[in-house]
């Protein structure tokens, strides 16, 4: 399964970073830096990689936001 299935297939957040729900900050970031880097639009050709970039900016947003 390429990691756009993956991501698309998610269920939560944190399966969209791929980490596990213990992880630290540093540990979120680093995931959602190298899944945005691999399913960037403008570095991905995949029709699919618009929204499984979406999914991982929204799963960051969620995931990295101190009030939540």
């Amino acid at each position: 399964m390429s990691e756009i299935d993956c991501i698309l297939n998610a269920t939560d957040h944190y399966e969209v970073l791929g980490v596990e729900r213990a992880a630290e900050a540093a540990s979120l970031r680093k995931a959602y830096l190298r899944r945005s880097v691999q399913v960037h639009p403008d570095k991905n050709s995949d029709p699919r990689a618009t929204p499984a970039f979406q999914k991982v900016a929204l799963a960051w947003q969620v995931l990295s936001d101190d009030d939540a």
